[in-house]
C-alpha cells in the first residue's frame, strides 16, 4: 500500500501480518523513492535536489504553549481514534485532529526539535527492532518487489503530474513531488530544495496516507467479515 511506513506496519500487525516483512518492504519503498526522485530530477533538470540541511517547515521558535497544544491534540486524538475505531487509531486520531485544527487556522503550532527527534527515535527504534533476523535474501526480495511497485507508482505519478500541469497553473516538478509515494518529510525537503511550497506538498502526502490507511482499514474489516461468513 502507498501509505506511511508506520501506519502500514500498524495496520498489518493488527491484521496478523508479519511485522518484520512489512517493515522491510516499506523501508525498501521509501529508500527507492528517495533515491529515484532526486536522481530523476538531476537527469531532467541537471540540478541536485533533496539536500536541505538546516531548513525546517516552521519559521518560528516553539514555546511551552506549543508543547501543551501538541500534548492536548495527542491525548484527545488518541481517544477519538479509539472511539471512532479509526484504522491505526493511535496514529490517525491525533494526526487527523491536528490537521483539522491547523487546516482551519484555529491553532498555529511549531514542534520543538527535541520532540521531533524523540518521536523519530522511538518510532525508528521500534521499527528497527522488527528487522531482527532479517536475511540478505529477504532484503533482496523486498528491494526487488519494491523496485517494481515503486516504478509503477512513479510512472502513474508522472502521468498525472504532466496531465494536471496542462489544466492548472502548477509546475510539473511540484506535482511530481506531491504525488510521489515517499515520506512526508523526505518529499517536503525535496520541495524546499526545488523552491516549491512544502505546505502544498505535505498536504497532498497527508491526504494520501490518511486515505490509504482508512481505505485499507475498511478493506481489512470487510475481508475479515467475509472470512467469518465463509467459516
Amino acid at each position: 500500500m502507498p501509505g506511511g511506513l508506520v501506519e502500514a506496519v500498524s495496520l498489518g500487525t493488527e491484521a496478523g501480518a508479519d511485522a518484520r516483512a512489512l517493515s522491510v518492504q516499506h523501508f525498501a519503498r521509501i529508500v527507492i523513492v528517495v533515491t529515484l526522485v532526486p536522481f530523476g530530477f538531476f537527469l531532467w533538470q541537471g540540478e541536485i535536489v533533496g539536500s536541505s540541511a538546516g531548513q525546517s517547515f516552521s519559521q518560528r521558535s516553539p514555546g511551552l504553549a506549543d508543547l501543551l497544544i501538541i500534548l492536548a491534540l495527542m491525548a484527545v486524538g488518541l481517544l477519538l481514534g479509539k472511539k471512532l475505531r479509526l484504522p491505526a487509531g493511535h496514529l490517525m486520531g491525533p494526526m487527523v485532529l491536528s490537521a483539522l485544527f491547523h487546516g482551519f487556522g484555529l491553532w498555529d503550532t511549531a514542534s520543538p526539535v527535541w520532540l521531533l527527534n524523540l518521536a523519530q527515535l522511538v518510532v525508528g527504534t521500534g521499527l528497527g527492532a522488527m528487522f531482527g533476523g532479517t536475511t540478505l535474501a529477504m532484503l533482496l526480495h523486498a528491494f526487488g518487489f519494491g523496485l517494481i511497485a515503486v516504478s509503477a507508482m512513479l510512472g502513474l505519478t508522472v502521468i498525472f503530474a504532466v496531465s494536471l500541469a496542462t489544466l492548472m497553473p502548477l509546475p510539473v516538478d511540484t506535482l511530481i513531488v506531491s504525488f510521489a509515494p515517499g515520506g512526508v518529510s523526505e518529499m517536503g525537503l525535496i520541495a524546499l530544495s526545488l523552491g516549491a511550497s512544502p505546505v502544498f506538498v505535505a498536504i497532498h502526502h497527508l491526504f494520501r496516507i490518511s486515505l490509504t490507511a482508512i481505505a485499507c482499514g475498511f478493506m481489512a474489516r470487510g475481508l475479515a467479515k467475509s472470512s467469518d461468513g465463509d467459516g
